[in-house]
């Protein structure tokens, strides 16, 4: 028996719920039906009662529509209801359950924005994220889902912030998520998916890991190659990888055999230097920490530089010299010593083609940190016109006494304009901790000569006379009051420097200097107190803590003006 009528009918007897029984008098819709309900009538009676039924409705009085409306629609109820289906398509299968430990006791309305910035677009979404991942909200259940899903968010930091932080703590929780969420041809956020599927079933779904190493897109397929890079019977497999076609996979293989480590692993990683993709090779050699292997690029290294001089060596020789260093960037040994000796001792008419390959060695070999590295290091104070006393500077800072460092480097900056002079300033900057580190007690203590103070005076560099002010001494103490004197701005962050020098030294008269100084902008134009600003304020006395509250009520912005009062309060605490 055909029903499709019977749900045309039901469809016309909603429409008359709504708009009322008084409309279904001569109802044009629903006189249609009854020609074609009586032809069905012939082989059922029961639709001869329908069609009887709504004839009745259609004909009947405005008072007697009601009744008749709800017993044709009681009547056409108890047909479909018999009639109908309630079983889905398809195959039953058992429901398959988990032993999430995840709770929902938290009240939806507080979980509802972290879903929201998990699973919509927009600004402030990662600092959202983070304020409930401290607030504990990822350990309901109902976020599970859209932290998974959040995998493949567009803003990079979210998903890197979920991987590392939220979803490995899940643990097994997040697994059938992770699993029913995951796509062999995915992007980025699928190769995250099936690490995090790795990192909870380990070598229990070698065969996903396999599969996904085999056919998976390329983000899939170099996440699955790596992991592969955790299992010595996938050797084989990686060293087919590292030929393929793609320099994706190329690299993602190289940088599993240099975990497998083993011999295979070691002389494809070799080759791979040796040729066009000693780029990709490099880290990996260098995770991989073999010595036999340093051992192998040392010994090539040297062959390579000795074409180099003598001018056999073609194709950009120094990009893959370079290459061959990082790749030996965690080596030690005596023989990298002597190599990076050899490279920083070339005749200064050959160094135009080696400029990088030498700043790359000369960096290392500061990094070895021994005795001789350094003595060399130093030694190159006036190697290659002064080209590395940068380097050399540092070398002797850490092996040398203070009053030898200052004997043989201050004569440099007897004028400070030449490329040398401008050098050391810029690497006497680099070693040494701003005053805000030194006042707030975060800097190491440093040892130098008292001369270099007055020789930087000499020089007015005022924020490095700021570095170097370590001791209460009068002319330091005029000259940074000249100096404060002569640019009394609290927006200034060499005054600040300055101001805070002053009050490491003890001078009396820099309080009322510094008030003095922020009771004269008028402007008050704050847009927020940096950590220098805040640390030079915090060193005011208790006694100008009055004052600071008064100047706080002239700034414009109430974030900062709380900040002044916030430091003002602890001065009385100091007092107190």
């Amino acid at each position: 028996m055909s029903i499709n009528i019977l749900f045309e009918l039901q469809h016309e007897l909603r429409r008359l719920y709504i708009a009322g029984s008084g409309m279904a008098e001569g109802d044009l819709r629903l006189a249609k039906i009854v020609p074609q309900l009586e032809k069905l009538g012939e082989s059922a009676p029961i639709f001869n009662r329908f069609a009887q039924a709504v004839n009745e409705l259609i004909t009947s009085e405005r008072t007697d529509a009601a009744s008749k409306l709800l017993e044709l629609g009681t009547l056409l109820h108890s047909v479909l209801y018999t009639q109908g289906k309630t079983e889905g398509a398809g195959e039953v299968s058992p429901l398959v359950g988990t032993n999430i430990k995840a709770d929902t006791s938290v009240p939806y309305r507080k979980i509802a924005p972290l879903i929201e910035a998990l699973t919509q677009k927009g600004q402030g979404r990662l600092e959202q994220i983070q304020q409930a991942y401290n607030e504990g909200l990822f350990h309901d259940f109902r976020v599970i889902s859209a932290a998974v899903t959040a995998l493949d968010d567009s803003y990079a930091e979210i998903p890197e912030f979920l991987f590392h932080k939220v979803i490995s703590q899940y643990g097994t929780d997040a697994l059938p998520m992770l699993k029913q969420q995951f796509q062999l041809q995915g992007g980025k956020g699928h190769a995250r998916r099936l690490q995090l599927i790795h990192n909870i079933e380990g070598e229990t779904a070698i065969d996903l890991y396999l599969q996904a190493a085999t056919i998976g897109s390329v983000e899939v397929r170099t996440a699955g190659i790596e992991i592969l890079g955790e299992y010595p019977e996938q050797e084989q497999f990686l060293l087919d990888q590292a030929g393929d076609k793609k320099k994706e996979i190329r690299r993602a293989a190289l940088n599993a055999l240099s975990k497998l480590g083993s011999d295979k692993a070691q002389d494809c990683l070799f080759e791979a230097l040796t040729s066009k993709d000693h780029e990709l090779a490099a880290e990996p050699i260098r995770l991989c920490g073999s010595d036999n292997l340093i051992h192998r690029v040392i010994r090539h290294t040297e062959d390579v530089l000795d074409g180099v001089l003598a001018g056999t060596e073609k194709d950009e020789p120094e990009q893959r010299l370079i290459s061959y260093m990082t790749s030996m960037e965690e080596s030690s040994s005596n023989e990298l010593f002597v190599l990076l000796q050899k490279i920083l001792s070339v005749p200064a008419e050959r160094t135009a083609e080696l400029d990088r390959l030498q700043e790359v060695a000369v960096q290392m070999l500061l990094n070895l940190g021994h005795s001789e590295a350094y003595a060399f290091t130093a030694g190159l104070q006036q190697a290659y016109n002064r080209r590395f006393i940068g380097y050399s500077f540092r070398a002797a800072v850490y092996s040398l006494p203070p009053e030898e460092v200052y004997e043989r480097y201050a004569p440099e900056l007897h004028n400070k304009r030449t490329s040398a002079a401008k050098e050391l300033l810029r690497t006497l900057g680099m070693i040494t901790a701003d005053i805000t580190d030194q006042m707030s007690g975060n800097s190491s203590k440093e040892t130098w000569d008292p001369r270099w103070v007055h020789l930087l005076i000499k020089l007015d560099e005022k924020e490095l006379v700021t570095r170097f002010a370590f001791h209460s001494d009068a002319a330091v103490i005029s000259y940074l009051t000249k100096q404060c004197a002569a640019h009394p701005n609290f927006q200034d962050y060499v005054t600040v420097d300055m101001l805070l020098a002053l009050f490491k030294l003890s001078d009396d008269h820099v309080p009322e200097m510094v008030m003095d100084i922020l009771e004269r902008d008028k402007t008050s134009h704050f847009y927020y107190l940096n950590r220098a600003q805040t640390a030079l304020l915090s060193q005011l006395p208790p006694v100008y803590a009055d004052r600071l509250r008064q100047f706080a009520e002239t700034i414009r912005y109430e974030s900062v003006k709380q900040q002044v009062l916030d430091i003002a309060d602890r001065a009385e605490v100091k007092q107190s």
